[in-house]
């Protein structure tokens, strides 16, 4: 006992000394940031390391995202010669003495010159944790990306289309934010095609995405949030950003913007104005990617509003000129921790106007038949928009209050000259309100929620007129109203662990009030139709939901009753009642197998009675010189469908796949449509199929190759569909991108080059009636870009397409058969010089020099000079 007593006291007495001498021992810390001598870019996962005299290594650290580094060291007793070394894969090593009165040191290190510094990926670029994919995009950055769109374009996994929609796996994204604020409400392109790729630092990809904080974390969801986060140049202070442009492409044309912005925690705000007359879709940066609201248009709008112009399948730029103006102002304010106001405003004005002329050739038993066609497109849309939204976001109770007022003006014209002369020309004007309120609350796995929607619209003037030289001309007058109500509730009560028992009931009510005036030489058609729907629906369900498996099936079953009331002024329908009762099944499973693979399944039937687009006795809708179709006063239609597929990600990989097959069918009672042939305007019946069945299936893939910087996206898609008409489709899509290389132009080094390719090979066939059709389109281009310097670039590209159709025709009795060839063909290729100056305060010179050339007959050269100021 009193040896161990003892021993006690002395090692205490040892630990207490140890202690002070710890305590006696001084240590020093110091910082810094490492970035590139040649770009200034940061260096990320460089080794700073601290040496004694030694050569021991006394401590050590390694950059973050932003090149930036802390580390702290002991002193050692002895007087030593510290240095403090810095190390990259990609990077020459640099050290430097270490001074004991400096604390802070930067680094610029010199690439080496075997090494592709753009194209070093590591493991932490991307960061998953829990639902959330974390992607650094500066390492995604490449020489010629300027814009956020430019950057998400190269990010595996992600796809941007054409319009600006961006997809993650196939899937839509649900939500957009900016530092977890949802500032664009839908209207992303504003913010994807006007910041700067340097603006941000990364890009979250949210899975399992709930908008209520009250469902976070607690249910497996289909759903997949995009954020951006900031980089520090974007945050907490005020930026605007100014361009302008000249040129000349068989006119003088201009482009001019300013964009102003500011992000911090508590406010966001971005505001654009643009203008230009040189073909630039500015109209496209307004696009509605997803809805508070849900798209809202009377009966007038949705029938003339089919009249659209029928785009060549080149960038619009090349032949589209007009007069674009744009205003944009978004702004959201954060009050507290879970409320958000967000107020969204805009105005367009979207004049486009182009013409081509396109050569059609066929093949006859006779010989070949040569049409040559003009066509010329006057288009004049202007709108005008005004969004608020106050949000309530707690774990306990969400509640929204969504409104948008807008109004649409629209005056088109097009003409077509074949050897005769058909123009068409529409004037349409619409303004609607609506207003939509939710509430939920949650309360130990209860929850209750329930919505009230409210909108109206009005097209107080719609004409439609057509003119066709060696006919009576065809004039349509139209106006009407649209007003609905709508209201619903949800329960739900869980039942242990992982089941809950759901249930939920609406009631909508529709008013349509439409008058229709038909001219057709001195032959007169009116309708003055007033139509009332009312539709009750209960939906009582089934939920299991185990997150811990990833795991949520649900089940539901919606019944009701749809009633529609009709009456007509003038025509011999006075008054008709439909009523239907209403049955669906609904069901869906995700299972979440792994963190990498995600299996689903959707399943469902459904009826819909009352398709009011239908009830009118006059043709309305039109599509150019095709057809124009109406007839009919209500449909009932049944679908089902089934939906299976599988998802696989590896993101330390860069590598995604996604497969999807469909099965489904359509049945409609609607019997017959009218059509109109404009080419004579003679009117006939054609039967609509009544029954439609289809089958898909589709599968990509989109890898990210590291050592060549390279991005690979494969798609292919098979679409079948019967009925009266058969319809089978096989479509194979090739892109690669973003090959970085190093070698020599002219004789003289460079520093990168970017290659890429895209090709298209589908192929279409019909079967009308026993007369077979077939298309095949091959789509092919490539881009080169060669940047010699930091400042130049030279790009150079290409796309050739070919079209071919065959018809085999019959008339009736086999008395005569005739094969009906159409060939089109047409290449484009585009040649730019750029040349850009960035310093401190981001200051852009632009100069593009660009040459195409196409079988049709569009702009074939363009030079303008444009300025870019960013402070």
């Amino acid at each position: 006992m009193c040896c161990s007593r003892k021993i006690g006291i002395a090692s205490l007495l040892w630990s207490i000394c140890f202690l002070a001498v710890v305590a006696q021992t001084t240590r020093l810390s110091l910082q810094g940031r490492v970035t590139d001598k040649e770009t200034g870019r940061p260096i990320e996962q460089a080794i700073v390391k601290v040496y004694g005299s030694n050569h021991r290594i006394l401590s050590f650290a390694a950059t973050n995202a932003q090149g930036t580094f802390q580390l702290s060291y002991a002193q050692p007793d002895t007087e030593q010669k510290l240095r403090i070394e810095v190390s990259h894969l990609a990077y020459s090593t640099e050290q430097v003495p270490l001074k004991k009165e400096e604390q802070e040191y930067r680094f610029s290190l010199r690439p080496k010159d075997n090494a592709l510094k753009e194209v070093v990926v590591s493991a932490p670029v991307i960061r998953e944790r829990g639902d959330t994919l974390r992607i650094l995009t500066d390492q995604f950055k490449g020489k010629g990306d300027y814009t956020v769109e430019d950057v998400l374009k190269r990010i595996p996994g992600i796809q941007v289309a054409e319009s600006g929609a961006i997809s993650y796996q196939g899937r839509a994204i649900n939500d957009f934010y900016i530092e977890g604020l949802d500032l664009m409400g839908g209207s992303y392109n504003v913010a994807t095609r006007n910041l700067e790729a340097d603006m941000i630092s990364a890009v979250e990809i949210i899975e399992n995405h709930q908008r209520m904080a009250q469902k976070r974390g607690k249910e497996v969801s289909d759903n997949v949030a995009l954020n951006l986060k900031l980089s520090k140049k974007a945050r907490f202070k005020p930026a605007f950003a100014l361009s302008g442009g000249y040129g000349y492409a068989e006119r003088s044309e201009y482009s001019a913007g300013v964009l102003g912005m500011l992000f911090n925690p508590k406010f966001q705000t971005l505001t654009s104005v643009k203008m230009a007359n040189s073909g630039e879709q500015i109209a496209e940066e307004l696009n509605q990617h997803y809805f508070d609201l849900q798209p809202l248009s009377t009966l007038v709008e949705e029938w003339t509003s089919g009249s659209a112009a029928a785009y060549l399948p080149i960038p619009k730029e090349r032949y589209i000129t007009g007069q674009d103006f744009l205003v944009g102002s978004n702004a959201i304010t954060k009050f507290g921790e879970y409320a958000t106001l967000r107020m969204n405003a805009k105005y367009l004005r979207d004049e486009d106007r182009f013409a081509y002329d396109r050569s059609r050739i066929f093949y006859t038993p006779t010989g070949e038949v040569l049409i040559e066609e003009n066509r010329l497109f006057d288009e004049d849309n202007r709108e005008v928009e005004l969004t608020a939204n106050y949000k309530l976001n707690t774990p306990k109770v969400y509640f929204t209050n969504a409104f948008q007022g807008k109004g649409a003006f629209a005056d088109n014209n097009f003409r077509l000259r074949t050897p005769s002369l058909l123009e068409e020309s529409l004037h349409h004007k619409n303004f609607s309100f609506q207003n939509k309120s939710e509430y939920s609350k949650y309360n130990n796995g209860r929850s209750f929620r329930m919505n009230l929607l409210v909108s109206y619209a009005r097209s107080p003037q719609s004409e439609l007129t057509l003119l066709n030289s060696d006919t009576l001309p065809h004039r349509q007058r139209l106006n009407g109203s649209f007003f609905q109500s709508k209201t619903s509730a949800f329960w739900e009560s869980p039942l242990g662990k992982n089941h809950r028992l759901r249930f939920g009931t609406d009631l909508a009510y529709e008013y349509h009030e439409l008058t229709t005036l038909r001219e057709w030489g001195t032959a007169l058609d009116r309708n003055d139709l007033i139509a009332n729907r009312l539709v009750a629906t209960a939906m009582p369900g089934y939920a299991y939901n185990n997150r811990a498996r990833g795991i949520l099936f649900v089940i539901q079953f919606p019944v009701g009753i749809h009633a529609l009331f009709l009456s007509d002024k003038v025509n011999s329908l006075t008054k008709d009642t439909f009523r239907k009762p209403v049955f669906g099944a609904e069901s869906s499973l995700d299972y979440v197998l792994t963190s990498r693979i995600r299996l689903f399944a959707r399943a469902s039937h459904t009826e819909r009675l009352g398709s009011l687009s239908g009830f009118v006795s006059a043709p309305i809708q039109m599509d150019y010189i095709y057809y124009k179709a109406g007839g009919g006063l209500w449909q009932k239609q049944t679908n089902d469908v089934l939906l299976v597929g599988a998802k696989y990600k590896n993101p330390l990989k860069f590598f995604f796949a996604n497969i999807e097959a469909q099965l489904g069918r359509t049945k409609s009672n609607t019997s017959v449509t009218e059509q109109l042939d404009t080419s004579s305007l003679s009117s006939t019946f054609a039967p609509i199929p009544t029954v439609l069945r289809y089958s898909s299936v589709s599968a990509s893939t989109d890898f990210f190759y590291r050592p060549l910087a390279s991005k690979l996206v494969l798609q292919a898609n098979y679409d079948r569909n019967k009925s009266a008409v058969i319809h089978q489709e096989a479509t194979l899509q090739v892109l690669t991108e973003a090959y970085a290389l190093r070698g020599k132009l002219l004789s003289r080094p460079f520093k990168w080059m970017e290659l890429s390719l895209n090709g298209e090979l589908s192929a279409r066939k019909w079967t009308i009636s026993d007369r077979p059709i077939n298309l095949t389109d091959q789509i092919w281009g490539a881009q080169l870009a060669v940047f010699p310097g930091s400042q130049i670039a030279i790009t150079a590209g290409a796309q050739w397409n070919n079209r071919h159709m065959i018809q085999d025709t019959k008339t009736r009795g086999d008395f005569y058969s005739m094969s009906v060839k159409k060939t089109n063909k047409h290449w484009i290729g585009t040649l730019s010089f750029i040349y850009s100056a960035p310093s401190e305060y981001q200051m852009l010179s632009l100069t593009d020099a660009t040459a195409s050339y196409s079988k049709y007959k569009l702009k074939a050269y363009s030079l303008s000079l444009a300025l870019q100021y960013h402070f």
